[in-house]
């Protein structure tokens, strides 16, 4: 049934400790995760994937890939998918790198704020 079938949330952050810590805490809140710490394999699923994305957590400090780039292929390729920014960057210079997310975390803010935004960001439809 498709009313039953988990959000899917692309996470991509080259930070290790960031993708399991952020992908643990999800998938123990019912959400499918998929993580990327390398930029060719988020672009190859992105452009590759037949399945529905429901949320992109990007890290704007990417090697090589600038975090636009990102939200502007997730919006060709998948329309109905949001965007969550989660970076070191203070709250206010997120929004001003990229202005058209549905939301921006500031990752000093701590799991519980992060699982809060999401939530909200999902429900939000």
């Amino acid at each position: 049934d498709a009313h039953l079938r988990l959000k899917r949330i692309v996470i991509i952050d080259d930070e290790p400790k960031i993708r399991v810590l952020f992908g643990h805490v999800l998938d123990k809140a019912g959400y499918e995760t998929i993580t990327f710490g390398d930029n060719a394999p988020a672009i190859k699923y992105i452009n590759d994937t037949t399945h529905l994305i429901d949320l992109l957590v990007l890290d704007l400090d990417m090697p090589h890939v600038d975090g636009r780039y990102f939200c502007k292929m997730i919006r060709m390729k998948h329309p109905g998918a949001k965007i969550l920014i989660a970076s070191n960057y203070a709250l206010d210079i997120q929004k001003y790198l990229i202005l058209n997310a549905d939301g921006y975390f500031d990752k000093s803010e701590g799991i519980q704020a992060l699982r809060e935004r999401i939530n909200r960001i999902l429900s939000d439809k």
